[in-house]
């Protein structure tokens, strides 16, 4: 190439409070985000401005500088929410060599209802909107990269100050997890501690074996609407779980307003025919290596287990004696996988482990694996 992109920066206009800029330069990256607040319940509108300094080595033929599309991101920028078609382009302006010239984009974007909602519903608190720039002086094009990207924070509808501090799940046992048969009652109990004071509004949801075998669907349990006042810590109790199925069920408390400051936690429990086989044997994993870093072409692999019904991928927080904080189910037959766009979107950059569970035709667990340390780079 016969031009050097020097710069590529993008800052908020009338939004942000303080200069943050997102920045490209020819042989090192520096990535600070310009932010925004957004309301969760309306669409907001923002006027973004990003800029392109070029400073050319030898003159470049006429050509454009320009953006095909933006794109709203989650935080991992793996999974896609919305996109905006809207091209944004500048014609190349005359130059000598050595000089920079400055091209400036100043974009209307509306955050839609669509993406806030699909945020909510991952449970996510921020979402980034990005564009990448291209330039073309002339036949030949160079993408800038990575593209410069706008944090927006999801904020509630309510009053400032008013928010969930705290969120904790468990069943009436304390467990995070539960076996169960079709006969059992039982109950779970959240935890919620607030900022300042107003109606929480919430909403108790469960995902039926019928779906959590793929891309769980979750479906209302029971609306909550309760008056809090800053520091109490509630306890909300849920309706009666339902069990008519066999299978794995998840359930959630999805907090509406206030907007909570963590991704929304979940409780799972399966319903089996009869009481859990008391032996569990060990599934003998082949790869990722242990330590090593994944992505979502990452292939997990594992020995096949004898009559097997479906197996489960789960991943939890390195050395933490948690629950796992996601997984996939994976039909049987199959003995390695590569993690899901859901799984690898609730998998911000750091150290976790992994580990692989079996379920025959009652949904027992009857093998696993033991717990395998990798990593996600940022």
């Amino acid at each position: 190439m016969k031009y050097l992109i020097s710069m590529l920066t993008v800052a908020m206009v009338g939004v942000a409070s303080a200069a943050a800029w997102a920045s490209v330069t020819a042989g090192s990256v520096q990535l600070l985000s310009a932010s925004a607040n957004v309301a969760r319940d309306r669409p907001t509108t923002l006027t973004v401005r990003w800029t392109v300094e070029r400073t050319v080595v030898s003159a470049p033929t006429a050509g454009t500088v320009s953006s095909t599309k933006g794109e709203f991101v989650d935080g991992s920028g793996r999974m896609v929410l919305g996109t905006v078609e809207r091209r944004l382009s500048r014609t190349l302006l005359p130059a000598t060599r050595g000089a920079s010239t400055v091209y400036t984009f100043t974009e209307t974007l509306t955050v839609p209802r669509s993406v806030l909602f699909q945020a909510h519903r991952l449970g996510l608190s921020q979402i980034q909107y990005r564009r990448a720039f291209t330039d073309c002086p002339g036949a030949e094009c160079a993408a800038l990269d990575p593209a410069a990207a706008v944090t927006l924070n999801i904020t509630g509808a309510a009053a400032g100050g008013f928010s969930v501090s705290r969120l904790q799940l468990r069943f009436e046992d304390e467990a995070t997890r539960k076996i169960v048969r079709p006969d059992e009652r039982f109950r779970a109990l959240a935890r919620v501690q607030v900022s300042g004071s107003g109606v929480l509004k919430a909403v108790w949801e469960i995902a039926t074996p019928s779906s959590t075998a793929g891309t769980p669907v979750f479906r209302t349990l029971e609306v909550i609407r309760r008056q809090v006042g800053s520091g109490a810590v509630r306890t909300l109790r849920s309706p009666v779980l339902p069990v008519s199925q066999y299978g794995m069920y998840l359930l959630r408390l999805r907090i509406d307003e206030p907007a909570p400051e963590q991704a929304v936690p979940m409780l799972q429990y399966l319903v089996i025919q009869g009481r859990p086989a008391p032996a569990v044997t060990r599934i003998a994993v082949q790869g990722p290596p242990a330590g090593a870093g994944i992505d979502q072409r990452t292939l997990f692999q594992w020995t096949p287990v004898p009559e097997v019904r479906a197996y489960k991928l789960e991943f939890r927080r390195h050395g933490v004696e948690a629950a796992p904080v996601t997984g996939m189910m994976i039909e049987a037959g199959f003995t390695q996988v590569s993690p899901s766009t859901l799984v690898m979107s609730r998998l911000p950059a750091g150290r976790y482990e992994w580990r692989i569970v079996a379920f025959d035709g009652q949904g027992v667990v009857t093998a696993r694996s033991d717990w395998q340390p990798v990593q996600v780079q940022p």
